[in-house]
């Protein structure tokens, strides 16, 4: 169902917040395999949008809530909707959360937070980051190596990664091409870690002060994140700090046609396809083409999603 059907169902109460969270929800791009909660049910007006996005959602209020935005009928307008399916209740207070640690992928809350006494936010806001995942960007170091070793010694991860990646290695060749990585001023390397575990690395190379530019590189060495959102929302740090923090002009890369997963989430960055390299790349006995993309500074448009994750380590 269109955002636009729902609107004719519900009426004005759910658009005045449903045409702006929409945005919202197309502009995050989060993965179909996110786990979401929000925070406040009210009419289930967020509810019910992430929904027709194709979330599941969990959702919930106090259940002595008696606010007038509160026990407003959510179930009625989600069976509505046709989306019951797709939305778990639970009553609760926000203070203390009924999920365990490291749960949800992304927790929304609108409108909710005035309603809470001022003295209570601090402990809100504790539980959104104690359920939320969390994921942090921190600089490549020898520190890494064992990490590092794991990674390249994926052959599943690197399978579309550097060449010199491929062949069995042992600790000390990775040893000695970290340093040399992480020693080269004109790359900026950063570790991917989920909740203290690193999966994998990410960053820029070839970066050139004079033309204003650097190419994109990232590996997430721990297959079992993929598909997360992990690695769209490096690229999305990676974006924010050469465009702002190294006033880059153009961001690019190359990537082999049939990485179809890595180019999805390249296009969701807002890279755009330049040409294509052909049969540049020899992979299970054949060849096949790479193609090359690339983003620019005022076509850069994820601005509003500036984020915090990546932490230099001093």
């Amino acid at each position: 169902m269109e955002i636009s059907t729902a609107i004719d169902i519900l009426g004005d109460k759910f658009s005045f917040s449903a045409i702006d969270t929409n945005k919202v929800i197309e502009e995050l791009n989060l993965p179909k395999t996110a786990k979401i909660l929000d925070i406040g049910t009210g009419m289930g007006s967020l509810a019910i949008t992430l929904a027709l996005h194709g979330y599941r959602v969990s959702t919930g209020e106090p259940k002595d809530d008696e606010s007038v935005y509160a026990n407003q009928g959510w179930h009625n307008n989600v069976k509505k909707i046709n989306v019951e399916h797709l939305i778990e209740f639970k009553a609760f207070d926000a203070t203390e959360i009924p999920y365990e640690e490291n749960v949800f992928d992304a927790i929304f809350s609108l409108g909710t937070l005035h309603h809470i006494d001022e003295s209570n936010r601090k402990k809100v806001f504790q539980e959104f980051i104690r359920t939320t995942k969390s994921m942090t960007l921190e600089d490549l170091t020898i520190e890494h190596v064992k990490d590092f070793h794991r990674w390249i010694s994926n052959k599943v991860s690197v399978q579309f990664s550097l060449s010199c990646f491929l062949p069995e290695r042992d600790i000390e060749w990775s040893k000695k091409y970290l340093k040399e990585t992480i020693s080269d001023r004109s790359c900026w390397n950063q570790a991917i870690a989920v909740d203290g575990v690193n999966i994998g690395y990410c960053g820029l190379y070839n970066i050139s002060a004079r033309n204003r530019s650097a190419e994109y590189f990232i590996l997430i060495g721990d297959d079992s994140h993929w598909g997360k959102g992990f690695g769209t929302n490096s690229g999305h740090a990676v974006l924010q700090y050469g465009f702002s923090n190294l006033n880059l002009n153009r961001i690019w890369l190359t990537v082999s046609k049939t990485n179809k997963a890595a180019i999805r989430s390249y296009t969701k960055l807002g890279y755009k396809v330049e040409g294509r390299m052909r049969e540049a790349c020899f992979r299970d006995n054949k060849y096949h083409d790479k193609i090359v993309m690339s983003i620019l500074k005022h076509e850069w448009h994820n601005k509003r999603l500036q984020t915090d994750i990546y932490r230099r380590k001093r």
